[in-house]
């Protein structure tokens, strides 16, 4: 499918479940289409801005919780993205390769990506992985006896299909087995579940402390009880789940304390403020992690009743 096709399809939320996998692999693996989407997105958004000026405040009343009218709902993603952005290229993880090669040389290889940066990485058996910030990945030798790794944190896989030897992730609450496919995977020890979004293929998930399984099918995700092991699992739309990897965070109806505690880790900081100031304040649009701290609170803040001091890696919110 050419280029314009799958970016006119991600702005108008019309893509095929084939042609997400393909909008996937395009943005993961060449910086061309990243700019592109980009070009795209701004001049998307810049169609919808000035009736998105003229009902602002009726669709966010102060104080309120967010509620976007219909034809919002389409444009506001690409708006806030784009018409925010300042613009910026791919972040890639700031880790030492040489370490890498010499871990492998020696039987392990970890990989460690700090709170800020991203990575992508090729394992021994030609599959891939992003690791998003504050993420760890590791596995034994070169694959020749298994395929299997262990994450904490989150990371988007695109494995290389081999039937006779099955790729296994495990984290500490639940294994995910395929033998080829691509997903999403997210387990961070300070959040209270895990879970995995299904873009491609089938995977089966078994949580560590529990007999029952789950397989799933495209635009499915698992979410696994880090407490009681309780497995549910619910349709989406999976490729939103990984869009962190074109630089981008994804929210939909989301707590803004929740949003803040996911740009914190992208952005390596701090945010201090009362929980009473959030309180109702939900978010639904795209933040491109590009965008500098006040930038991105610039963005969250469109009835301007927010103030904020940054100190080194310190972010103090207060009401006006």
């Amino acid at each position: 499918m050419e280029t314009n096709k799958l970016i006119e399809g991600y702005l108008t939320d019309s893509l095929q479940e084939d042609e997400k996998k393909a909008f996937l692999d395009q943005a993961s693996s060449s910086e061309e289409f990243r700019e592109e989407l980009d070009q795209a997105e701004r001049a998307y958004a810049a169609s919808w801005l000035p009736r998105f000026e003229d009902e602002k405040a009726d669709v966010r009343p102060r104080g309120s919780v967010t509620r976007f009218p219909a034809w919002a709902r389409i444009a506001v993603a690409a708006a806030i993205a784009a018409v925010c952005t300042l613009g910026g290229v791919l972040i890639r993880g700031r880790v030492d390769r040489k370490a890498i090669a010499q871990a492998a040389l020696s039987g392990e290889t970890r990989i460690t990506v700090p709170d800020g940066s991203r990575m992508k990485i090729a394992l021994p058996d030609g599959s891939e992985v992003w690791l998003n910030a504050s993420s760890s990945l590791s596995y034994q030798g070169n694959f020749s006896a298994s395929r299997q790794v262990e994450i904490s944190g989150e990371g988007y896989f695109n494995v290389r299909h081999d039937p006779l030897h099955p790729f296994i992730v495990k984290t500490d609450i639940m294994d995910v087995t395929v033998t080829g496919t691509v997903f999403n995977i997210r387990r961070y020890d300070d959040e209270p579940t895990a879970e995995v979004s299904l873009i491609d293929g089938s995977v089966e998930v078994n949580p560590a402390n529990s007999s029952v399984k789950k397989v799933l099918s495209p635009d499915n995700k698992a979410v696994v009880d880090a407490e009681t092991g309780i497995i549910t699992v619910e349709g989406v739309d999976a490729v939103t789940s990984a869009l962190w990897i074109t630089g981008r965070l994804h929210f939909v109806d989301a707590p803004v304390s929740k949003m803040l505690s996911e740009i914190a880790r992208v952005k390596g900081v701090e945010f201090s403020y009362s929980p009473s100031i959030l309180s109702g304040e939900r978010f639904t649009g795209n933040i491109r992690t590009s965008l500098s701290v006040d930038e991105i609170l610039r963005c969250i803040d469109v009835d301007n009743k927010l103030e904020w001091t940054i100190d080194g890696d310190i972010v103090e919110i207060k009401m006006k």
